[in-house]
């Protein structure tokens, strides 16, 4: 089992995930110290959101940079699952556009909390 799932694991790229969670978090605390967070709910699909968005990013970079031919065998760094033959570009770009559509389906109810800057934020 750990063999299917550890391509996906790398493919999510797991240490970029705390761009997503660093501002959410930053936000959360500073409204929690000024006294004027009454809705945790807010947080939770904001952190839900924010981290299917950096997920489909990675995912779709991958997708994408191996199509393109940018990830080749010389490559520095971690290790590209599509370039390494883990996974294939459609697999991979099909998850990120389920991750992206996530992402969205999770924004929905901040936009109808914070109305259409939230849409331009996102």
């Amino acid at each position: 089992m750990w063999s299917k799932v550890y391509p996906w694991l790398l493919a999510f790229r797991l240490k970029t995930l705390t761009a997503a969670l660093v501002p959410v978090m930053v936000a959360t605390s500073l409204c929690l110290a000024l006294d004027e967070f009454h809705a945790y709910w807010i947080s939770f699909y904001a952190l839900g959101s924010a981290i299917c968005i950096q997920i489909a990013t990675n995912l779709l970079n991958d997708a994408i940079d191996f199509k393109k031919g940018a990830d080749s065998e010389t490559r520095l760094g971690p290790k590209r699952v599509t370039q390494g033959g883990l996974l294939s570009e459609r697999q991979v770009f099909t998850l990120g556009l389920l991750f992206l559509i996530l992402a969205i389906l999770l924004a929905l109810p901040l936009v109808w909390r914070g109305g259409l800057p939230i849409v331009g934020l996102g």
